[in-house]
């Protein structure tokens, strides 16, 4: 027990440095200092720095893109708008909102992910979860796109626009500069619904 609860400092500590300064600048020395720990005890669990990264994007990229794909799960009903697409768009934002609002480090790195160059260890580390997020989308508006004809072909634009829509709406929220709620995801998904059928 005493073992899961240093892998489990170790993680939530340097989940708090790679949120706040990026897996570069965080460096072996400042997690174990904050973790409490030697470097040989991180290396005991990890191997590596890339390791213990890796190790966080199980611990919470994960659980979150599974979540997103539970929630997007398409039911059509073509005639009746408020059981179509805004619902289930408006469930997978809520859902992203209620993920990375109780984890407000993940979701600065959620953040600092979605923006990392393609060069970057960041994103190399990362690219098989954020690959999985934009294909739980895709398929999604693939899925839209068999109902709604004026969708059909635009599946990876639309993924793309969503998540990034709602990255910057996670960037401003952690600046303290909106609020995620529902009013905000009627607004959101009204507005994307917009663009959608233009």
């Amino acid at each position: 027990m005493e073992k899961q609860n240093s892998k489990d400092t170790i993680i939530n500590s340097s989940l708090e440095l790679f949120a706040q300064r990026g897996f570069d600048a965080a460096g072996i020395s400042e997690i174990t200092a904050k973790a409490g720990i030697t470097k040989p005890t991180l290396y005991y669990f990890f191997e590596s720095k890339e390791g213990l990264f890796t190790a966080i994007l199980e611990q919470y990229f994960m659980p979150f893109n599974q979540e997103i794909k539970k929630a997007a799960v398409y039911i059509p009903d073509q005639d009746n708008y408020e059981n179509d697409v805004y619902p289930l768009l408006k469930r997978i934002l809520h859902t992203a909102f209620n993920s990375l609002s109780q984890n407000k480090n993940f979701a600065f790195l959620f953040s600092g992910i979605l923006i990392s160059p393609p060069d970057s260890t960041t994103y190399k580390l990362s690219r098989n979860y954020i690959t999985e997020l934009n294909s739980i989308m895709e398929k999604t508006f693939i899925e839209i796109g068999q109902a709604h004809g004026n969708v059909k072909g635009k599946h990876k634009l639309l993924s793309l626009l969503f998540i990034s829509q709602l990255a910057t709406v996670v960037n401003l929220w952690l600046r303290s500069e909106l609020k995620l709620d529902a009013k905000l995801e009627h607004n959101l998904i009204h507005q994307f619904m917009h663009g959608i059928y233009a």
